[in-house]
């Protein structure tokens, strides 16, 4: 079998690749943005890290934050300003709940996601995912997402790898 690809990489895509029959523990997994891959690395991940990160993330998407009630704060819904001001710690989130801005943070799924930083940003029923490498000078790639897809396409790759891995654990005792 060939490689799955879930989402459109032009906008958000994960491709997980062929599973590896006699190591089964690692896996090929790619990520893109705005059709930009940000795994050009190493695309390797350990198989159940991955798939306990991934499933964290798809229980987060039942109920990410609606951020409505604090765009003052955020001082808008320009996804672009809100990805600088979190990521270089300049937004005054006194008046948010302790627990906020960190589960603003996607795609913390080890190794893979070092390169790169990445928030899922909610208001109401509209959602934007902003990404950047962390190389210097790196552009900023922000794409609208619909949560339910998102959490649809995520299920199916977390659902193939999940299914690999059992076949390969059962194989091996």
């Amino acid at each position: 079998m060939g490689s799955a690809v879930f989402g459109d990489r032009a906008s958000f895509g994960v491709v997980v690749k062929p599973a590896d029959v006699v190591h089964g523990g690692g896996r090929g997994i790619r990520i893109f943005v705005t059709g930009v891959d940000f795994t050009v690395g190493d695309d390797q991940v350990y198989v159940p890290h991955f798939l306990f990160s991934v499933g964290r993330t798809i229980d987060a998407l039942r109920d990410w934050p609606d951020l409505t009630p604090y765009e003052a704060v955020f001082g808008g819904r320009d996804p672009k300003v809100l990805h600088e001001k979190v990521d270089d710690d300049s937004l005054d989130d006194s008046a948010l709940p302790k627990y906020f801005t960190g589960r603003l943070a996607f795609m913390e799924w080890g190794e893979i996601t070092f390169g790169f930083r990445s928030y899922l940003f909610r208001f109401g029923d509209r959602a934007w995912l902003t990404c950047r490498a962390h190389a210097h000078g790196s552009a900023l790639h922000v794409v609208p997402i619909d949560l339910t897809v998102m959490r649809d396409l995520l299920t199916r790759a977390h659902q193939v790898v999940k299914v690999d891995y059992e076949a390969y654990r059962a194989r091996i005792g």
